[in-house]
């Protein structure tokens, strides 16, 4: 991975240089930079981006990467200044000032950022992100009006079903309203291993412990995601096959080592 990223470093740096491919070549060093954890650096290239197709990212990049340093005030400043040419830009701003305040855990401030730009509209993209807020700040009744909110107008957005219908399950104990969400979601998105996922988790729930097994694995098996591994190692270890729940929780932990949610799984159940 290192050598690869030196490498595309490199052929940027020697394209920078080529008249007509500086703003190109400056946004993916960029990008590099970033990568590498160069802050800095990465905000350096952004900044020489000045015009062309990466010009709208590589400023709302600069202000992401102003808030990680800890310059709050300049960065929502920067994010402020930054021109749009459509609606979707517009959201694209909004998600990133709430995400870079809430990845230092201004939650209060990221809130209040889509509060000001949902004030006197429906937006669907909006709605989603300020439920995913909600949750990391434990305000499920913000999240479920959110989510139901998106329902009421698209009924048919498995997206909303199935945040609505996991966090049921996961977070209280209304496990049939919750079932009856991640139902629909699945009968519309049959092989969205999310959706796969939360009926696995919300069968789990329900004591249903063999239908949530086969749900697990089928999720596992369409994408090797660390949460996934982590629902259907415990669900295994609780039914008694503790040895392939560790088979699980070992494949996944040599791809994340660090997975929060596998090590929380693990501590609660093999201290």
């Amino acid at each position: 991975q290192a050598n690869k990223l030196d490498d595309a470093e490199n052929s940027f740096t020697r394209l920078s240089e080529t008249r007509g491919h500086g703003d190109d070549a400056s946004y993916y060093l960029g990008r590099i930079a970033e990568e590498q954890d160069d802050l800095k650096k990465s905000e350096d290239w952004y900044r020489g981006v000045s015009s062309g197709n990466n010009y709208f990212d590589a400023q709302m990049r600069v202000g992401m990467l102003l808030g990680k340093q800890g310059k709050v005030e300049e960065a929502r400043s920067h994010l402020h200044k930054i021109s749009t040419q459509n609606d979707q830009e517009k959201n694209i701003l909004v998600q990133a000032e709430a995400e870079m305040l809430a990845e230092i855990k201004l939650y209060e401030e990221a809130m209040a950022v889509y509060d000001e730009a949902l004030k006197d509209k429906h937006d669907p993209d909006l709605l989603y992100s300020r439920a995913m807020l909600a949750e990391r700040m434990d305000r499920l009744d913000i999240l479920e009006r959110d989510l139901r909110e998106i329902l009421e107008q698209d009924a048919k957005n498995s997206q909303a079903l199935n945040a609505l219908g996991y966090t049921l399950a996961d977070k209280t104990d209304r496990y049939d309203e919750a079932y009856e969400f991640i139902k629909r979601a699945l009968e519309i998105s049959p092989n969205d291993y999310y959706v796969l996922d939360s009926m696995g988790w919300v069968l789990y729930r329900q004591g249903r412990l063999d239908e949530a097994i086969v749900f697990l694995k089928k999720a596992l098996a369409a994408r090797n995601d660390p949460e996934i591994a982590a629902h259907l190692g415990e669900v295994l270890w609780v039914k008694g096959d503790k040895k392939t729940a560790q088979e699980v929780w070992d494949t996944a932990l040599k791809e994340a080592p660090d997975d929060d949610r596998l090590r929380n799984v693990i501590n609660r159940l093999n201290p």
